[in-house]
């Protein structure tokens, strides 16, 4: 009866931790993605392979390139989860012979979760746990005590160079065996393992000595491991000790036999229920969603986010806008969704690849290449590897509008390598040498004519002198116009929009005129109706502004007025610039 239930106890695990890791970290799957990018490729396998920690690398990138998958990421993480679960069950079978007390070998499984949402965390740090387990299971099921110690000082250099920092549990679980066997050859193999950090220290192994006997290589190099990885260690420490000391064949009796899972099943719900919000940030959680959400251009997703939060959060209004701007509703529905400012149309940058990234989707928007180009480098450079195929794919875009078609042959070839963009680097391969087809293209084409009277050098502060010269030069491309007209409304510059609507009202970029622009001009020209026409105010905005006015005069012994008006007025740009900071 017991091997039958086994394996369906294991079964409902799994399906458990799955549907919890989708519900709470789902985001966190496709983020990381982004920064394992895996190509089947055999110079790529060498480079990978032959580095220190290099399979764990290999297969973990292997993986996590099919997160990009809805689900996938949640179904590897609950395989791990159980993997590593199984592991130490067969490892506290080997020393205490007993698994009466299965909580404290999931809680490494559990910690594994939750440092697996960080965001320089490295997936080898899951694959590295697993293998390096599996190897110590391998060893202690030798039977004697001086083989078994032999067998881990035979795969503790190269599994160390494998998989990491994580070989030294293996060793340690071998050598604490050893000590309590009493078993002298556990002082050569301990001897034996600082011979082995010694010699990948002195060969140069690694950039820091720090990697070689923590968790930091585990994680983003510029950073060391977090506090969440570190209990991870405890735990595994714990399970070993208590394994060893544990008497062997220990069992539950009397009312414990069935009373003991119950307790234990409560105490690792607890755990949850506590640790979760402790560990995993909803913060970064709302980020990675919003990352998610415009590389796969789901923009009315953004818009209808509950935790957006675009009145207080900078990186929130940026996506926001951008939503928008994609969606062309940027100049009608500015002001229906809530704003913090002209900052919130461009975001400043911060020279993260999170700022950097989305800084490249805002300037690829507007139709300034230069200025996307470079936060697409910035993004990568920031990045843990160096390389993200979503950046790529703006490198691929940013050249061939450029017309360096070699550079952006580079790249195609390098994302055609992989197996989810494959297909989108054979899309832009049929631009290479070909302008014809370029210029024909909506993406590509008119963003190329956007840049037909630009010049000169660029940065981050120069970005309403660039949005002229886009405009400039193509009068058609409503991004720019757009974005232009938005920042000078965010900012109440008055004298800004009368020029900007006096220079490119005709523009065929701005035909319809859109809403909050159409407020602007009755702002400007208050006292002079019969020219609102002239700039493509619409019958129903006059109206509404008439309305407004008489509002405003009605209220104006009011102490309330403020709420009042927002109520009926809140969206219009009238209200904000009267209310709004």
């Amino acid at each position: 009866m017991e091997k039958a239930v086994r394996p369906a106890s294991w079964f409902l695990l799994y399906v458990l931790v799955f549907f919890y890791a989708q519900h709470y970290f789902a985001y966190d799957y496709f983020y990381a993605e982004q920064f394992e990018f895996f190509r089947f490729s055999r110079d790529y396998a060498l480079e990978t392979i032959c580095q220190w920690g290099g399979l764990a690398s290999y297969l973990s990138a292997f993986l996590v390139q099919f997160f990009v998958i809805p689900g996938v990421g949640a179904a590897v993480a609950a395989g791990l989860f159980v993997a590593v679960a199984w592991e130490w069950r067969c490892i506290w079978k080997k020393l205490a012979s007993s698994d009466a007390l299965f909580s404290f070998y999931l809680l490494p499984s559990l910690w594994l979760l939750w440092v697996g949402t960080d965001f320089n965390y490295y997936w080898s740090c899951a694959i590295g746990l697993w293998i390096a387990l599996w190897l110590l299971r391998l060893c202690l099921s030798i039977p004697s005590a001086k083989w078994r110690l032999l067998g881990m000082a035979v795969l503790f250099l190269p599994g160390y160079y494998a998989l990491g920092p994580w070989m030294l549990l293996s060793a340690l679980g071998v050598i604490l065996a050893g000590l309590c066997s009493r078993h002298w050859m556990f002082g050569g193999l301990l001897l034996w393992c600082i011979l082995g950090i010694c010699i990948f220290h002195y060969a140069g192994a690694v950039a820091e000595g720090r990697f070689l006997w923590t968790l930091d290589a585990y994680y983003c190099p510029k950073l060391a491991f977090p506090a969440a990885g570190w209990y991870l260690v405890a735990v595994c420490l714990l399970n070993m000790v208590l394994a060893l000391g544990l008497p062997r064949g220990i069992r539950m009796r009397g009312m414990w036999t069935w009373l003991s899972p119950f307790v234990q099943c409560a105490l690792l719900v607890f755990i949850c229920y506590k640790g979760t919000p402790q560990f995993y940030s909803v913060q970064n959680g709302i980020a990675k969603q919003l990352d998610y959400y415009a590389r796969t251009g789901q923009w009315q997703k953004i818009l209808d986010l509950p935790g957006l939060r675009a009145d207080a959060n900078l990186m929130h209004a940026c996506y926001q806008n951008l939503a928008l701007a994609e969606l062309d509703r940027l100049g009608d529905d500015l002001l229906h969704y809530r704003q913090c400012g002209s900052r919130g149309l461009v975001l400043p940058w911060n020279r993260s690849h999170a700022s950097s990234t989305l800084l490249s989707d805002v300037y690829y928007c507007m139709g300034n290449m230069a200025l996307a180009q470079e936060m697409a480098f910035e993004g990568m450079v920031v990045s843990k590897n160096g390389l993200t195929p979503r950046l790529l794919l703006r490198l691929v875009q940013t050249n061939l509008i450029y017309g360096y078609d070699a550079v952006a042959e580079k790249y195609i070839r390098l994302l055609e390598d992989t197996w989810a963009y494959a297909s989108e680097a054979s899309h832009y391969r049929q631009f290479l040498h070909h302008p014809e087809r370029l210029e024909a293209d909506a993406e590509l084409g008119g963003r190329k004519r956007c840049m037909e009277k630009t010049g000169g050098v660029t940065n981050d502060h120069q970005v309403m002198e660039n949005l002229l010269q886009i405009m400039r030069s193509n009068p058609s491309w409503r991004p720019a116009h757009q974005y232009y007209g938005a920042i000078c409304l965010l900012n109440k510059d008055k004298e800004g929009i009368a020029n900007f609507l006096e220079k490119y009202g005709e523009a065929p970029a701005l035909h319809p005129m859109p809403q909050a622009f159409q407020e602007a001009v009755i702002l400007v020209h208050e006292k002079e109706e019969e020219v609102w026409s002239n700039y493509g105010v619409s019958p129903e905005v006059a109206t509404r502004f008439k309305a407004y006015r008489q509002a405003v005069l009605a209220t104006r012994n009011d102490r309330n007025a403020v709420r009042k008006l927002q109520r009926e007025f809140g969206d219009t740009y009238w209200f904000y610039y009267m209310f709004m900071r």
